[in-house]
């Protein structure tokens, strides 16, 4: 069994799988390796579109089970790390 960190940064996402049998660090990579755009319509306004962070995650994870062969029905738990307290919905 596996357990998956992802770190949702303003600057790009984090992920790590983590073998829970002996501790090893599978997989550990960050998309983009570009800093993500951010947009600032007003002075002291950031803001970045969820779609991106959701198509940033996807490409990353696809990498990752790719690269490690693991099958992503043996994560077992999924952890998840903001870079601040936000509500964002999204339709998928």
């Amino acid at each position: 069994m596996y357990s998956l960190g992802i770190d949702l940064g303003s600057s790009s996402i984090k992920a790590s799988i983590l073998d829970l049998d002996n501790g090893q660090i599978m997989a550990s990579d960050n998309y983009p390796k570009e800093e993500m755009q951010m947009l600032a319509e007003q002075p002291g306004w950031a803001e970045q579109h969820p779609e991106i962070w959701w198509k940033n995650l996807m490409i990353l994870l696809k990498s990752i089970f790719n690269s490690t062969k693991i099958d992503s029905k043996k994560i077992k738990y999924i952890g998840i790390a903001l870079s601040n307290a936000w509500l964002s919905s999204l339709r998928y």
